[in-house]
C-alpha cells in the first residue's frame, strides 16, 4: 500500500533538507543554536529544516507498516537487511559523499545511522501489539529526558560509556591524532520514533472521509502540548529558554530546542509540524506532484545531494584559485545567498535522475536488490 501523502511529506523533508545542507556546504562558520552569535536568518534557516530528521524517521515506521504485506513471509528479515544496507552506506559512503575524499578524517554516525538500527530494532519490536507498540514508544519519547543529569558522566565510564553514548548521549571520540568517531545520532530516541510511526499507522492511515481534520487536530494538541510544556522551564529539554528584551530573540530562544539527542520538547514541536504538513497535503490531488518524485526516490536524493553539494563547493574553490578571484565564501551574506541559490539548483538537477530511478526500481531486473534503496 503507497499513500502518496506520505511520498510527499517525505519530499517536502527532502526538500527543506536540501537547504540545510547546502547551509552546511556553503554557510557560514557560525552555530546557528548558538544565540549570541547566530543572526536571524541562519537560525530560522536550521529551525524550520529540524523537521527533516523526525519526518523520515517516523515515515519509515509508517512505511514500515504498509509495506508489511509486501514481505509477508519475512517483513523482519527485511527490515534486518535493510537496517545493515543503510548503516554501511552511513560509515562507508557517506564519508567520501561529504568531502570526496578517502580516509576521512572523522567518521559520523548520522541519520542513516539511526534509522538503519531503528530498522534492525523494529524487526523485533513490530511483533507487538500496535497499541503496546505504541505506549512503549511514546513513554521512552517521554522519559528518556530524566536521564539527561546523568549523561556527561556516564558517557565517560570506562567500561559501559561507548553502550550510554549508543542510546541516548551524543559524544566524539578521538581514535587517532588525525582520526575520530563523532556518534552524533543516539538510537534510543530514534527507536522510538520509528516506533510511533509503525504503530500510528493502523489508526492514521485508514480509510477515513476526513484525513486532514484528524491530522489539523493532532497538530494542534501537539503544538499546545510542547507551548505548555515549553512554559514551565522545568523537564522535556536541558536548554532551557530565557526571555530577553528582544521579542525576536525571546521566540528564537523558546524554539530553540535540542536535536541531538531530540528532546521531548523538540519532538513536539516538528511532529506538530509534521501532523500540519499532512494535514495541508492529503486529498489534494495534482497539487504539491512534484514532491512526490523526490519522495518515491528518497535514499537515491539523499547520496546524490551530498555528493552534487561536495561537488558544486569544491568547483567554485578552484574556480576561485584559477582566476585569481578575491572572494571570501565565508562572509556571512554571500554564504546565505549561496546556500539559498545552490539549494533549488541541487533540487531541479535532481529531479529528471530521480524520476529515472523510481522507474528503474519499478521495471529492473535488478529491483529484488534495489528493494533494499
Amino acid at each position: 500500500m503507497r499513500l502518496l501523502s506520505i511520498d510527499r511529506l517525505r519530499g517536502l523533508a527532502i526538500v527543506l533538507m536540501t537547504l540545510d545542507h547546502a547551509r552546511l556546504t556553503f554557510g557560514p562558520n557560525l552555530d546557528p543554536t548558538d544565540l549570541d552569535e547566530a543572526p536571524p536568518l541562519l537560525f530560522f534557516t536550521r529551525w524550520v529544516t529540524h523537521f527533516c530528521a523526525p519526518a523520515f524517521v517516523y515515515l519509515a515506521g509508517v512505511s514500515a507498516y504498509l509495506s508489511a504485506s509486501r514481505f509477508p513471509a519475512s517483513p523482519a528479515r527485511h527490515l534486518l537487511a535493510r537496517g545493515l544496507v543503510l548503516i554501511g552506506i552511513d560509515l562507508l559512503v557517506m564519508p567520501f559523499a561529504w568531502d570526496l575524499h578517502y580516509p576521512p578524517q572523522e567518521l559520523i554516525f548520522g541519520v542513516l545511522w539511526a534509522i538503519g538500527w531503528s530498522m534492525i530494532a523494529g524487526a523485533f519490536l513490530f511483533r507487538l501489539s500496535p497499541m503496546r507498540l505504541l505506549v512503549l514508544s511514546v513513554a521512552i519519547l517521554a522519559l528518556h529526558n530524566a536521564f539527561d543529569p546523568f549523561d556527561e558522566r556516564w558517557v565517560h565510564h570506562p567500561a559501559y560509556g561507548w553502550f550510554w553514548s549508543f542510546l541516548h548521549a551524543p559524544h566524539h571520540y578521538t581514535i587517532a591524532q588525525h582520526f575520530g568517531l563523532d556518534l552524533l545520532y543516539p538510537v534510543l530516541p530514534w527507536v522510538a520514533v520509528m516506533s510511533v510511526g509503525y504503530a500510528s499507522a493502523p489508526f492514521l492511515f485508514a480509510e477515513s472521509k476526513h484525513p486532514r481534520r484528524r491530522f489539523f487536530k493532532l497538530a494542534l494538541l501537539l503544538a499546545l502540548a510542547f507551548l505548555a510544556l515549553r512554559m514551565t522551564r522545568t523537564y522535556g529539554d536541558p536548554r532551557l529558554w530565557s526571555a530577553s528584551a528582544d521579542p525576536l530573540r525571546s521566540a528564537m530562544s523558546f524554539l530553540n530546542c535540542t536535536k541531538y539527542p531530540p528532546s521531548l520538547l523538540f519532538l513536539l514541536m516538528t511532529f506538530a509540524l509534521l501532523f500540519l504538513g499532512f494535514g495541508l497535503i492529503s486529498n489534494r490531488p495534482g497539487r504539491f506532484a512534484f514532491l512526490e518524485t523526490f519522495g518515491r526516490a528518497s535514499l537515491f536524493y539523499y547520496l546524490a545531494h551530498i555528493f552534487l553539494l561536495t561537488l558544486l563547493y569544491k568547483s567554485l574553490l578552484t574556480l576561485r584559485a584559477a582566476t585569481g578571484w578575491r572572494v571570501n565564501f565565508a562572509r556571512y551574506d554571500l554564504s546565505m545567498t549561496l546556500s539559498y541559490v545552490a539549494a533549488p539548483l541541487v533540487c531541479a538537477l535532481l529531479f529528471y535522475p530521480c524520476r529515472w530511478y523510481t522507474r528503474l526500481r519499478r521495471r529492473s531486473a535488478f529491483a529484488p536488490w534495489l528493494k533494499y534503496l
